[in-house]
């Protein structure tokens, strides 16, 4: 099924009982869809169970590690009208590099569907925030298993884990 991983920040988007996507703010879309050269960073995932691995991803390559909010993506829905290019993701956990896509191409009317697509699953509860404790854990778990170094992680990151 393939479902794919963003991080959001929660507060820039609508609430839960709006799911008017003209009412999505400006920050909203230039803070949490900035993209680069035309293509927006999510990591792949099989299912709802396996969703720590695309924040391990994201967690492992922080400058500072605090609470995040993540939404959960139909990559059948967008695929339709954005196209989905697997990459090498930068992460230090080898193992996740070939999890990475690239929703590309994007233009004014394709940010506007992932921006839509996310209102939706805010209304639909498909997004999850990861406290600061669950993010230690999970990186520390990843070291334990050896699948991360810690001296991959950036300094701030590395003491907040002590």
């Amino acid at each position: 099924m393939g479902l794919l991983v963003r991080k959001i920040n929660r507060s820039k988007w609508p609430q839960e009982d709006d799911a008017n996507v003209f009412n999505v703010k400006s920050d909203a879309i230039t803070i949490c869809l900035k993209s680069s050269s035309n293509t927006l960073s999510v990591w792949e995932i099989q299912d709802e169970q396996h969703l720590d691995e695309a924040v391990l991803a994201l967690a492992s390559g922080f400058q500072h590690l605090e609470s995040i909010d993540v939404v959960i993506l139909e990559r059948e829905k967008l695929k339709k009208d954005i196209e989905c290019k697997q990459t090498k993701g930068n992460t230090p956990v080898v193992d996740l590099e070939n999890t990475h896509f690239d929703l590309s191409g994007l233009n004014y009317y394709t940010i506007g569907i992932v921006a839509e697509h996310i209102v939706e699953k805010i209304r639909t509860k498909k997004i999850k925030r990861y406290s600061l404790g669950e993010l230690k854990k999970i990186l520390n778990n990843a070291i334990d298993s050896g699948r991360l170094k810690r001296d991959d992680l950036k300094e701030d990151v590395l003491k907040k884990l002590q």
